[in-house]
């Protein structure tokens, strides 16, 4: 006969086989039949205070100083993100920049074809595109500005030549003369094929002034060709057009048939409260708010703003955005030497550089837009070469972690945010990104 009184051993062992069995009564997603129903949330509660790596994708390459105002859009809308419709002979991408100097040059470009991280594929070019040859950016409009003079280039595709193939591409602007690659810009084509749904919730956690974040969830309907979508279909999701900061979906659930439910873990969410200040230069005028000093006698003409005041500052938020620049391209629009003041409290301030960016620098770190520290006067200056227009930029730190682009952000700031979020397929045949579809979300942080 056993005795029913359990020994220490029993009990620890009754113990372990519990703890070993109960996550496995759970499952990730619920079981409802609700069509919203989603992951359940990642516990995790502290959201990235520092954004590592460029706002642009690794392989492109910044414009030398004397290309400058580049924008890179859909049709005519300047704010738009690149994207072509893969059987859409209406669509478009309109490439625009300024060469400084009085001499007209020619431009060479050529197309590559990228996976979705922004690895050169093994497509051949021939393979991709249709009709193309040599293609060239000509005919330079001279401006009727001097001190810098410039000429402005207008160059719209594909014209003559077509795309065979969807995914991430990357358009590359050689010089004529020597075939020295200048600049290069990213864009994208779509079969626009299934059906996508993609929400952005905005959760409150940690401490800090951006303790906001937004959490991505979507739900994607592929289509029938897609046979193994556990290995084959990818999601990404990015925030304000900086396709060097895409985030890959995790946990994908495919218990659906021909359905993919997936986000990203709330300790990979993004800042909810990311500030863009504005700057409008179309006039020149000393108006005494935003411009205190305008000195055209100067060469370039210099501008100086007033002071930018870190979590003082106080905007109007529901404004168009700005941050690919709304740059004025006829020949009377002219180049002044910006100059920028930042009032840093002291519990922010540090040995780390200050850095500001925008368009006119494409999003990039440049040592000329580079803030020194004013120890009189307490203030931060710095300085940009700008073209008349409106445009968006930020306050950076650069660290040895990488950029942190929140330390001198707003803490009630309630911009706009703009998502994208990017389907790709591994094409089996050819070993190859296809993009399948693109969505866009905006939302406003509050």
């Amino acid at each position: 006969m056993y005795s029913q009184e359990k020994s220490p051993y029993s009990l620890l062992l009754l113990l372990f086989l519990l703890i070993l069995f109960l996550p496995g009564c759970y499952t990730l997603f619920s079981t409802s039949d609700d069509e919203d129903r989603e992951p359940r949330r990642d516990r995790s509660r502290t959201a990235p205070s520092t954004l590592l790596g460029d706002f642009q994708p690794e392989p492109q390459v910044a414009p030398p100083d004397d290309i400058r105002s580049v924008q890179f859009y859909h049709k005519e809308d300047r704010q738009s993100a690149p994207i072509l419709n893969l059987d859409d002979e209406d669509s478009y991408l309109s490439l625009r920049f300024d060469h400084l100097g009085t001499r007209t040059r020619m431009f060479r470009i050529r197309i590559n074809h990228y996976n979705a991280d922004w690895k050169q594929s093994n497509l051949s070019r021939s393979f991709y595109l249709s009709g193309f040859r040599q293609t060239e950016i000509t005919g330079g409009r001279a401006s009727s500005v001097q001190n810098p003079a410039y000429q402005h280039y207008h160059y719209t595709f594909p014209d003559g030549f077509s795309f065979n193939y969807s995914g991430n591409y990357m358009l590359e602007v050689y010089s004529y003369e020597n075939d020295r690659l200048l600049f290069s810009l990213p864009f994208f084509v779509t079969e626009n094929v299934g059906n996508i749904n993609t929400r952005v919730e905005q959760l409150y956690a940690g401490a800090g002034p951006h303790r906001l974040s937004h959490q991505l969830f979507t739900t994607y309907d592929y289509p029938d060709f897609v046979r193994n979508p556990q290995s084959n279909l990818t999601i990404n999701f990015t925030q304000n057009q900086f396709w060097g900061r895409s985030r890959k979906a995790s946990m994908p659930d495919f218990t659906e048939a021909n359905r993919i439910r997936t986000y990203i873990p709330r300790n990979m969410s993004f800042p909810g409260r990311y500030e863009f200040r504005e700057l409008d230069l179309r006039t020149l005028k000393q108006d005494g708010r935003r411009i205190v000093e305008y000195r055209p006698e100067m060469i370039p003409p210099r501008v100086s703003l007033f002071r930018d005041v870190v979590d003082l500052d106080v905007q109007p938020y529901n404004r168009t955005s700005h941050r690919f620049g709304q740059i004025l391209s006829d020949r009377d629009a002219k180049y002044v030497d910006v100059h920028f003041e930042l009032q840093v409290p002291d519990e922010n301030r540090s040995e780390d550089p200050i850095y500001v960016i925008g368009p006119f620098n494409n999003w990039q770190i440049h040592e000329a837009n580079r803030m020194t520290f004013d120890s009189e006067n307490q203030r931060y200056r710095g300085s940009a070469l700008m073209k008349q227009g409106i445009y968006d930029y930020k306050y950076v730190v650069k660290t040895d972690d990488g950029i942190d682009e929140l330390r001198l952000d707003a803490a009630f700031f309630d911009g706009l945010q703009e998502y994208h979020t990017n389907v790709y397929y591994r094409d089996p045949q050819q070993g190859a990104d296809r993009l399948l579809k693109m969505d866009r979300q905006t939302i406003r942080g509050r």
